[in-house]
């Protein structure tokens, strides 16, 4: 028994680092968001539309809606 307490605290162990790292991970996204709005007033989706409009020859609505969604599957939402 000895064996599967150890290997329970270990594993909760890693579930706890997992947890602070996460956590870490999104206190400094809403750092730089908040930095971001601040001093450029956007918020980071709106500065990469602006980036893929500026990038642009031609646009039409329907290429920047496009990007919009590319940009969200790439970010996983």
């Amino acid at each position: 028994m000895a064996v599967k307490r150890l290997t329970v605290t270990n594993d909760l162990d890693i579930c706890d680092e997992v947890l602070i790292a996460l956590r870490r991970v999104t206190r400094a996204i809403d750092i730089h968001s908040r930095s971001l709005i601040n001093s450029h007033g956007l918020t980071g989706p709106q500065a990469l539309i602006l980036k893929e409009i500026s990038k642009a020859e031609v646009l039409t609505a329907a290429m920047v809606i496009g990007a919009k969604f590319s940009l969200a599957a790439q970010q996983g939402c």
